[in-house]
Parts: C-alpha cells; structure tokens; sequence
C-alpha cells in the first residue's frame, strides 16, 4: 500500500520535509510519503499541508429552462 501525497508549503521560506533531506521550496508542492516519519509529522503539525482534490463543476446550462406551467387561482 503507498502513502504517497502531495504536499504543500504554504510558507515562503523552505523545509525539509523527508528523512533523507529532500527540500521543498516556499510556496511550492512535491510528492511525499506519509510511511516518512519527516514528513508524517510535518502534516500532523499543519506545517505543511495535504491540498484536497477539487470538486468536478457541472456545466452551466447556456439559456434558461423554460417554467413550468402553473395553473391559475380562480375566485369561485
């Protein structure tokens, strides 16, 4: 099973986020392994962050849908 992630740094200034001393820039993402002690621990501590996948937008519709029909009220 992989734990790999993409991280991110959301602070100018860089940190090492791995064991063997791999660096990642500020304001910058790379791959990371959360099986990592480094790593697992920059996360946990919010210092750096595991962006979320976006959410699929549906297509807005080019002209209007038509209204349904309403019945009119009578005064009977």
């Amino acid at each position: 099973m992989s734990d790999t992630i993409r991280v991110h740094n959301p602070l100018p200034w860089p940190v090492i986020f791995t064991s063997e001393g791999h660096q990642l820039d500020g304001n910058s993402s790379a791959q990371g392994n959360l099986s990592d002690p480094v790593t697992k621990g920059l996360v946990d501590s919010g210092r750096v962050i595991v962006p979320s996948e976006a959410k699929p937008r549906y297509p807005i519709p080019l002209k209007p849908t038509k209204p349904a029909k309403t019945k009119e009220a009578t005064d009977e």
